[in-house]
């Protein structure tokens, strides 16, 4: 058995737990793959039972020849994922690094300040005009179902 699946043992670890109850062999493999990706933890136990202990050894073998091929194939597309976000990250963060690097080398226009005059102390500095902020009117039920029936009409739900 060990022979038929010691490539993919390379990427996937398998536990193997093997019980006799009541005259019957109980035989439960848990396929391990060695990855990081969370989606390993969905991969279930299988189980085979029977009581000729040949024939369950048999069908084990037949299933496992079948199954480790794919987990290990998904266990590296999960390696292969996780690797390329990973690239994608350094890249993310080697582009952030070059933005404040170029910002730092751009002088920063300042206005010129305006100082006063010594003898002019009570006078008030000038300031920038200030940006005017547009006034939120609530609405009231009737406005409210004619911005829903508008919003459903191109196929825009949205939930008030």
């Amino acid at each position: 058995m060990i022979q038929e699946i010691k490539n993919e043992l390379d990427s996937v670890d398998i536990t193997i737990n093997i019980t006799k109850s009541a005259g019957k062999f109980i035989v439960s493999v848990l396929p391990k793959p060695k990855t990081d990706d969370p989606a390993k933890n969905l991969l279930v136990p299988f189980i085979v039972k029977g009581e000729d202990p040949v024939e369950v050894e048999k069908i084990l073998t037949e299933n496992l020849v079948k199954v480790m091929p794919k987990i290990s194939e998904s266990t590296n597309s999960m390696n292969s994922f996780l690797d390329s976000v990973k690239e994608m990250e350094a890249k993310k963060k080697e582009n952030q690094k070059s933005k404040v690097s170029k910002s730092k080398e751009k002088t920063v226009k300042s206005e010129p300040v305006i100082e006063k005059p010594k003898n002019d102390l009570f006078s008030t500095v000038e300031s920038k005009p200030s940006i005017k902020v547009p006034e939120v009117v609530k609405m009231n039920e009737e406005q409210i179902e004619v911005f829903k029936e508008q919003r459903n009409s191109n196929n825009n739900i949205i939930s008030i």
